[in-house]
């Protein structure tokens, strides 16, 4: 059974219950008001009755106001009994006796017996019942209508869902872009949900991104380390050096790669990549000895070291590559941010290219490489809670890293 179905089912029992409690309640209400109508007027038949009896001069009860029969909602009639014979009877008083109510009280040595006729009663009771059942096809029609109606309100939303539910993992599955969110303008919980559901397509879309990056970066990082532990296992089989040497400098490839590794991981968890606090001044002597600095070197900042590290090697090998010695940097601190420039004085880059710098797989011109660099720079920049801006005058790359400070300096 489909949720619309049970929501409609659910609205329709529930509507009849409450009109159906309605309606009783309803005629129970009236028939009580009624009953109690008839008891006053038997009360007040007994009392007017007790008023309007006489005794003629031989003893005999006669009534002397007729009209109190007619005073009231209901035909009355009157018995007056001595012993278990009648002596005097006012009103049409019709068999059957079940039909009429009574009360009797004493009066002088005779027993007054006075009835009112149910008739009316009756007759009114099946009217209240008539009225009341009179609008409950219309009233069963608009029930069901409205039900239907608002099951499909209710039950749309959640039918839009499991069905961007559905598209998003076959998505997924076959490796098709995911589907945009369905857009519910409320701010019920079927509009909470939405907005869920589109923080978690947000989230998918996110790892999806961090796993795409992760392998484009790890098959250009891990490049070079690759390629030095094949030299150098080349090298130790023909035995050109001695196998000490090769061991030492295997040993640095494999921790380099480690290293690599390790800085491509904490780039894959780019949310809350390590922070420590490095020096740059530092780093940047030891990756990039050919680039001579000026400016503070006794900033700190606030950084993952293999990740650091990871972006300078990127930096001195598109310099190395691209650009032309001299290589200068400098560093300064500005509103709680270092900043290290690294300039070249290579042909440098047109102004169309460079604003598509860092971006995945572009390469300038026909050059060399994958086009992921400077790419894995920017991703890990930003990650770190820092950011890079790439200029060009027309003589040389000018790269501007930020990084945030550990300590106000």
């Amino acid at each position: 059974m489909s949720l619309r179905l049970r929501l409609f089912l659910t609205l329709v029992l529930i509507s009849l219950f409450f009109g159906g409690f309605y309606a009783g309640v309803s005629y129970f209400s009236f028939a009580r008001t009624v009953w109690e109508d008839i008891q006053g007027d038997l009360d007040l038949g007994a009392s007017l009755a007790r008023e309007a009896l006489r005794l003629d001069p031989s003893g005999r009860p006669y009534l002397a106001r007729p009209e109190v029969l007619w005073r009231i909602h209901y035909p009355m009639a009157i018995r007056v009994y001595q012993g278990d014979q009648v002596v005097l009877e006012a009103g049409l008083l019709d068999p059957p006796l079940e039909d009429w109510l009574s009360r009797d009280f004493v009066w002088e040595r005779y027993k007054v017996v006075v009835f009112l006729q149910l008739g009316q009663y009756v007759r009114a009771l099946r009217n209240a019942a008539k009225t009341l059942l009179l609008p409950v096809p219309f009233l069963l029609l608009l029930v069901l209508v409205l039900s239907f109606l608002a099951a499909r309100a209710l039950s749309d939303p959640l039918r839009r869902l499991t069905q961007a539910t559905g598209v998003l993992a076959e998505a997924l599955e076959a490796g098709r872009p995911l589907p945009p969110t369905p857009f519910f303008p409320t701010r019920d919980e079927v509009g909470q949900l939405a907005e869920t559901f589109a923080r978690l397509r947000q989230a998918l879309l996110a790892a999806l991104e961090r796993e795409r990056a992760f392998t484009r970066f790890a098959s250009h990082q891990l490049r070079t380390p690759l390629a030095v532990l094949r030299t150098h296992l080349a090298v130790l089989k023909e035995g050109l050096l001695p196998p000490e040497e090769v061991l030492g400098r295997l040993e640095a490839a494999l921790a380099r790669a480690e290293a690599t590794l390790s800085a491509l991981l904490a780039l894959a968890r780019a949310s809350s990549p390590q922070r420590e606090v490095v020096s740059l001044e530092g780093f940047l002597r030891e990756v990039f000895p050919e680039c001579r600095l000026r400016g503070r070197g006794d900033l700190l900042v606030l950084g993952d070291p293999d990740l650091l590290r990871q972006v300078l090697e990127n930096l001195r090998e598109n310099a190395l590559r691209y650009g032309a010695p001299p290589y200068e940097a400098h560093l300064e601190a500005q509103g709680g941010e270092a900043v290290l420039r690294i300039r070249d004085h290579g042909p440098g880059v047109p102004a169309e290219d460079l604003v598509r710098l860092g971006e995945p797989f572009f390469r300038k011109g026909r050059g060399e490489g994958y086009g992921l660099g400077l790419a894995f720079v920017r991703r890990a920049l930003e990650a770190m809670g820092g950011g890079v801006v790439f200029r060009s005058s027309g003589e040389g790359l000018e790269v501007e890293v930020r990084l945030p400070l550990a300590a106000e300096a």
